[in-house]
């Protein structure tokens, strides 16, 4: 199985793929691999924990609250691991 861009370059040069939709494939590999990595995450967040929105304004402190959102999510996250 290959993974990666440079897995997925080496499996488009064993089909006849023109260079254009090998380009397109290529750039969208960013795409995909942010939709498998961070939704799930993203979902959890929202669902378990609740959190619907910012509750303060002004992007330093909505960074600040995303922070300490990030921080519990993690904490929690270990705490399971490792106490059960």
């Amino acid at each position: 199985m290959c993974s990666g861009v440079a897995g997925l370059s080496v499996a488009l040069e064993a089909f006849e793929v023109s260079p254009n939709l090998r380009r397109d494939l290529i750039a969208q590999i960013p795409v995909l691999l942010q939709s498998l990595i961070d939704e799930p995450v993203i979902g959890q967040i929202k669902q378990a924990r609740g959190f619907r929105q910012f509750l303060l304004r002004g992007l330093e402190k909505v960074r600040g609250e995303w922070a300490l959102v990030c921080m519990t999510h993690n904490l929690l996250k270990f705490h399971k691991l490792c106490y059960g």
